[in-house]
Order: structure tokens, then C-alpha cells, then sequence
């Protein structure tokens, strides 16, 4: 396993601290899995941008009117309109 250090400020370490204290983990248990869920999270949203630009200069885009219609569809089910 490898070995990190990182510079928080005061306020950041306090919060770090008390999640720790309210999750009954140490310090760095709860900064070791903050780090791996960040950078899982980042590793897919790279892939997803360059799936789509790939998708994108193949000519696979969608019309505005289509973006449209499924926005509209996301927010009627999502019951942000009616």
C-alpha cells in the first residue's frame, strides 16, 4: 500500500476529524476513502467525456430538439413539472 501526504487547511481537517469521530474511523480511514471515491468518480466521468467526443466525431449527436423532448421527459418523471 502506498503513502500520501496531504496539505488541509485548519477547517478542512477539523470537518475530516469530526466525520471521523461520528463514523468511529480514524482520520485517515475516512481521508483514504474521500481520496478513492474522488478518484473512482473522476475515472469514469473521463471516460464517459471521451466515449461521448468519440461519439460526437462520429456523428452520433442528438438533434436540440430531441435534448429538448428528453429533458422535458427527465423533469415529468423526476416531478419537477407538470
Amino acid at each position: 500500500m502506498a503513502h500520501l501526504t496531504v496539505t488541509l487547511s485548519e477547517q478542512d481537517q477539523a470537518l475530516l476529524h469530526s466525520i471521523a469521530a461520528a463514523t468511529n474511523q480514524s482520520d485517515e480511514a475516512v481521508a483514504s476513502a474521500a481520496l478513492k471515491n474522488y478518484v473512482q468518480w473522476q475515472a469514469e466521468y473521463i471516460r464517459r467525456v471521451k466515449a461521448g467526443m468519440q461519439a460526437a466525431q462520429a456523428g452520433d449527436v442528438m438533434e436540440d430538439d430531441e435534448v429538448d423532448a428528453l429533458f422535458a421527459e427527465l423533469d415529468r418523471r423526476d416531478g419537477l413539472t407538470s
